[in-house]
């Protein structure tokens, strides 16, 4: 940075101070030509001696003048780099992120919204097909609320750790003003719903179609069960929550011309648990009641809310998806459409 304005005598004293960027961000105290790292490096640590020995002999207009300088122009170096081995970043409200481009997918909530991303590559080390992410942001105005996305997030973090190619890739979270952001691979053919309606089974060659349902139905399953009894992990019980089409995202960066299903949305499952199970049915197909279990039509609202679901809830809402998985394959979207008109409701 200090180059980039040309002091190249100052930044050659960089070195004689052992001053590197692990101490930035710096915030400059009142009244007092000194810093403090943000870094949690001590207050008398030498190195930060350098920003003394900068100002001396300054004017205290021409203090104001570089600290300022300094203060505000730090953090156009400082955007995060993702990695494999971190997953939480606490970003302060200066600090930019890594995003080249970003592109709004859905902010019809007050709450919640996605959006589509391409991140510069230096700034991603974990692994992922291409450079565009989903950046999901939710916003934590209540201590609840925080508590449960924290939660989640420590078990996306596990997520992470079994590399199952149906589960949708994990890359970090991050929280700036207010909001939790998760980052996601992207998922570039929308969701399993969306494919229904896009794609005819019968073409080009409906052999290969059924051959790659039954692969990907099959590696669906064990996905969840991966989430469901994870190896080498105790006292741990994943479970979804909130399976349904739309929670399954299709990408075609793989695995063919049809590419593969990966199921998503596992770290907004319970925030989303409490906050839908009272929800009446409102005509929309897939909504989540539609793939609750026959168990949750006969309890008190009072039950549904303390009662966690449990595992076998997620195996019955797979059940739902493969069923009208196997409608769309025989008979078309058609007569899945007509399906659901059917059985808008529920399953049962």
């Amino acid at each position: 940075m200090i180059v980039r304005y040309g002091d190249i005598a100052t930044a050659a004293k960089l070195i004689d101070y052992d001053l590197t960027d692990d101490y930035l961000p710096v915030q400059f105290e009142k009244g007092q030509h000194r810093v403090r790292s943000l870094r949690g490096a001590p207050r008398d640590d030498g190195a930060l001696e350098w920003f003394t020995a900068k100002v001396q002999g300054l004017d205290d207009d021409e203090y104001d003048t570089w600290k300022y300088r300094f203060r505000d122009n730090q953090w156009m170096f400082l955007a995060p780099v993702f990695r494999n081995c971190e997953i939480v970043y606490p970003l302060h409200k200066s600090c930019p992120l890594p995003f080249t481009a970003r592109r709004p997918i859905d902010s019809s909530g007050a709450t919640c919204n996605l959006a589509e991303a391409d991140i510069h590559s230096g700034h991603c080390k974990v692994q992922i097909h291409g450079q565009t992410v989903a950046v999901k942001s939710i916003l934590t105005n209540d201590k609840l609320t925080d508590k449960i996305v924290q939660a989640e997030v420590a078990a996306l973090g596990l997520v992470r750790r079994f590399q199952h190619e149906h589960l949708i890739k994990f890359i970090a979270t991050y929280s700036q003003l207010g909001y939790h952001h998760l980052i996601f691979e992207w998922a570039n053919g929308g969701n399993l719903r969306e494919l229904w309606r896009k794609k005819k089974p019968s073409i080009p060659n409906h052999t290969y179609v059924i051959r790659w349902a039954v692969e990907q139905i099959a590696g669906l399953a064990e996905a969840l069960c991966t989430l469901h009894n994870p190896k080498g992990v105790k006292d741990l019980n994943c479970r979804h929550g909130d399976l349904k089409p739309e929670n399954i995202v299709h990408s075609t960066k793989t695995n063919g011309p049809f590419g593969i299903l990966q199921i998503t949305d596992m770290g907004l499952a319970k925030v989303n648990d409490q906050k839908t199970m009272l929800r009446q049915t409102s005509g929309t197909v897939g909504s989540t009641i539609r793939y609750q279990p026959p168990e949750f039509n006969f309890r008190e609202s009072s039950q549904i809310v303390q009662t966690p679901t449990s595992r076998s809830f997620d195996v019955w809402s797979m059940g739902c998806i493969v069923l009208e998985f196997v409608v769309w394959l025989l008979y078309g979207n058609e007569e899945l459409h007509n399906f659901e008109e059917d059985s808008k409701e529920r399953f049962f």
